[in-house]
């Protein structure tokens, strides 16, 4: 019932960007609050790769300060430059795709699709099979992808 509250799932779209930036608002933070001085956590030695060797050394109650920060970058990033990063991506799919697949055609893929499946097993298939039913599964399917794949 908690994770299903509405603050829960208000929050949850800020989940990644909370991940990758908790550590640098962390630094930030701490370097705000001490007078410009930076904590190094480059210091301390690592005992996995990922992971921050220790905590930013802050008192409790500034914990809950830097969360609420954290989720605030958080929204901002996710107001500002996700959309504008959306947007440049859809712009160079549709670039990139209007220059390489300019005359793709669905049904060729199908028919192309099936005639390697054909080649393969023996039998032309029909578009709602799956996999075990046209009699390739897993051990057939590397098969069908490096013959589809050079096919056209």
């Amino acid at each position: 019932m908690i994770l299903r509250s509405k603050a829960i799932s208000k929050m949850s779209p800020h989940a990644y960007n909370c991940f990758l930036f908790h550590q640098t608002i962390s630094q930030w933070y701490y370097a705000a609050t001490r007078n410009g001085r930076w904590w190094n956590w480059w210091q301390y030695r690592k005992v996995m790769y990922w992971f921050s060797p220790q905590p930013v050394p802050v008192f409790w109650y500034e914990y809950f300060i830097i969360v609420i920060l954290t989720i605030a970058f958080s929204a901002l990033m996710q107001v500002t430059l996700e959309p504008l990063a959306n947007s440049a991506m859809s712009h160079c799919q549709t670039i990139f795709c209007r220059k390489y697949f300019s005359d793709f055609d669905e049904t060729d893929l199908e028919k192309s699709v099936h005639n390697v499946i054909e080649d393969l097993t023996g039998t032309l298939p029909d578009s709602d099979w799956t996999l075990d039913q046209t009699g390739l599964s897993s051990m057939g399917l590397p098969q069908l992808s490096r013959r589809s794949g050079g096919s056209q």
